[in-house]
Order: C-alpha cells, then structure tokens, then sequence
C-alpha cells in the first residue's frame, strides 16, 4: 500500500522522538513508515476497534510494537514520548485530549475545524510549539502542541503561529479565500449572522495573502 503524502511527512516529524504511541492507527502504516526509516525506536499501536488493529498487526509483524484496544489513552499502559493523533475531526481529537495532563509531545493532524481545536488547546493547558500545512489532495493542518499556556488572536486561531514557514501556504490561502468567498455568494452578503462572520473570516485569509505577497521591510 502506498504512503500518503501526508503519513509520510507525520512520519518524518516523529525524528526526535523514541517511543510513538500513534492513536487511531488504523492499517498502522505511520508506525511502520516510521520504524522502517530509522525514526524512532519503538511504536505504539492503538485503535478504538477491532479490525484496523488487526490489521495493523498484520503490516507491523516483527516490529517493535506494542499493541491497545483503547478508546482514547484509557488502556495504554506503556510509556511513551510523543503521541499522534491524525485522521480525526477537531472534536474528536478534543474530547480525546479532554483532561490529559500527560507531559509529551502531541502531533494532532484534525481532519476539520482546525479554529475548533486551537481554541480548545488554548483553553485546556495546551500551547502551540510548530505547525505546518500541506497539500495532498487537500490542505492538512499539523498541529504539534506540550502542555502550556498561550492566547490565540482570532486571526491565530484560523492561520495558527507557524503555519507560515510552510511552502503550500499561500496556496492555502488562496484555496480559502475561493472557498470563503463562494459560500458568502450563496448566503448572500446581507446582515445574516452567518454572511457577517463569515466576511470576517474571509478578510483574515485576505490580510493574510497581503502579507505575504507585500511582506513588510525591515530596515
């Protein structure tokens, strides 16, 4: 099966790390990315089902992992470093994350509502240390967060601290603003709650756009 562009650069994320716990692993193919290039020394393989931890065992036989029927961190035993959480919506992964007090690095790949989650961290002892966005098909947001405090502008809530540095972020930007401005034009652009909030958002992605393509000098 082959690697996604996405597992492939969550894999390559996993470097400084010795033991993974990848929650929700499904086929178990981060871990085995992971573990075949060196990256880390041990994995742990977690799915709330059945099935897909079967079938992980099947892709990871001979490997160093440990394997858990867990929903969510209830019956994971073992320690661990660094944990990912990727393929989830952003209340999944928040309910998930709900009363976690573990001292580890978490990388969250939310397959939505990425403005959901950050607000969630910001407000459940979380803080921001990288993220990145990339293209694969469609525009993932990674999400690599410690225990911690921060307050997120709305502005930051949307586009995150670090996204910036990543190479498809403009061309994220532009995707969003096609995007924001096709769903004002269904909605109409009139008083409606849902036009007004959106209008605001869209001028976020704009002002952001504008920062790049007219990035300010530094004398």
């Amino acid at each position: 099966m082959a690697l996604s562009k996405r597992l492939s650069f969550l894999a390559s994320l996993l470097k400084p790390y010795d033991s993974v716990l990848d929650l929700g692993t499904d086929h178990g193919l981060l871990l085995k990315e992971a573990l075949s290039k060196g990256y880390i020394q041990k994995g742990l393989a977690s799915d709330i089902k059945p099935l897909p931890l079967k079938a992980a065992q099947k892709n990871l036989a001979g490997m160093n992992v440990s394997f858990y029927l867990s929903d969510g961190f209830s019956q994971i035993k073992a320690d661990f470093d660094c944990v990912v959480i990727a393929g989830m919506g952003a209340k999944l992964i928040a309910q998930i994350l709900s009363g976690c007090t573990l001292d580890i690095t978490y990388i969250l790949n939310p397959m939505d509502d990425e403005d959901t989650l950050r607000w969630f961290l910001q407000n459940n002892g979380f803080k921001i240390i990288d993220e990145y966005v990339l293209w694969d098909k469609f525009y993932y947001q990674i999400i690599i967060v410690r225990r911690g405090v921060m307050k997120l502008t709305k502005k930051e809530l949307y586009l995150g601290r670090y996204l910036k540095k990543s190479s498809d972020y403009e061309n994220f930007l532009l995707h969003n603003i096609h995007n924001l401005k096709a769903i004002i034009q269904q909605i109409g652009q009139g008083q409606s709650l849902a036009a007004i909030e959106k209008l605001k958002i869209l001028k976020i992605y704009q002002d952001a756009l504008n920062e790049v393509k007219n990035p300010a000098k530094i004398d």
